[in-house]
């Protein structure tokens, strides 16, 4: 599953049907097969941790469409119990830097997708095999207050450039042909749980907008990086998991993050959430008209930087 294996320590290599026919994965995945009734099949998954320190979790998805629709998920845990040849040393790595939490740190997004209700086949990802020209990761300045429970988000600007580039999807790029951009309009609290590593930002508000004036819209949405139930209009999940969002038995799951987290992701987390839009305006009435009052998934993927991360 996109997003829950971010260092790529997993990876599908194959399916094999029945005793004869074995299928490859492409770029890790593996689409559109037909399994006969009643035929055994068989999913290899290959294992390389990339650390001798972090445990490795992973979702692995079957999605089937006949004879009836559904999803099948199963989780995939490794450790390391020495170095291999796919590990990276920990000396003078970022693995070996220990991360606090408290203070002034950076965040580092590198991922976003989301699903909105009236275009649940076509989401708006960050991911570059959909992008006219790669994502940019986005760092912000963020404060923990490890005593109070609390951290500061900060107010997104232009200046940030969070933006999502153009997709190269038909269907989409009809509607929004331009860049999206991201913004907010001030800084905001959210909680914070040391223990458990549990982020959440209440009532975030963020605009949106197409560079070209197609369409402008508020969003208002929580963020956390703990288990959502999914709303019935994204079909119990299917649209949102083939889009490469994190759904679990029925939920969109986050992920939290470690106040001791020694990993190459150096605090990685997920967070997710759902909202609604309003205030839409714009000059392109077909995506103008689907977006007030309809309900978005979305998915963010970060990691908090070292202290003595290098500056970009």
């Amino acid at each position: 599953e996109a997003g829950t294996d971010p260092d790529g320590s997993f990876a599908l290599e194959s399916i094999k049907i029945g005793n004869d026919t074995e299928i490859q994965s492409t770029s890790g995945k593996i689409e559109d097969v037909s399994v006969p009734p009643a035929t055994p099949y068989v999913l290899k998954v290959s294992y390389s941790p990339k650390t001798t320190k972090a445990p490795y979790q992973a979702i692995l998805t079957v999605a089937t469409d006949s004879p009836s629709q559904a999803l099948y998920q199963v989780q995939l845990d490794g450790v390391t119990t020495g170095e291999g040849a796919s590990c990276s040393s920990s000396s003078g790595s970022e693995a070996a830097v220990a991360v606090d939490f408290d203070g002034e740190r950076t965040l580092e997004i590198t991922r976003l997708v989301s699903v909105t209700q009236k275009l649940q086949n076509d989401p708006l990802t960050s991911d570059p095999e959909v992008t006219a020209r790669p994502f940019v990761p986005v760092d912000l300045k963020v404060t923990f207050d490890r005593a109070g429970g609390t951290f500061r988000f900060p107010k997104i600007t232009d200046d940030d450039e969070f933006v999502l580039p153009p997709t190269l999807n038909p269907n989409v790029r009809g509607l929004i042909p331009g860049d999206t951009i991201i913004t907010t309009d001030t800084e905001v609290s959210g909680t914070y749980t040391d223990a458990a590593g549990v982020l959440e930002l209440k009532d975030l508000l963020i605009k949106m907008r197409e560079s070209g004036g197609a369409f402008q819209a508020d969003l208002k949405i929580t963020l956390t990086t703990q288990a959502l139930p999914i709303p019935s209009v994204f079909n119990q999940g299917a649209t949102l998991s083939r889009a490469g969002l994190n759904v679990v038995n029925g939920q969109l799951v986050g992920r939290s993050l470690s106040a001791d987290d020694t990993s190459n992701s150096g605090g990685s987390h997920t967070l997710v959430g759902f909202g609604t839009f309003s205030n839409v305006s714009g000059n392109n009435g077909s995506i103008v008209n689907s977006l007030p009052n309809s309900q978005i998934a979305v998915q963010i993927e970060g990691r908090i930087l070292p202290k003595d991360a290098p500056k970009k």
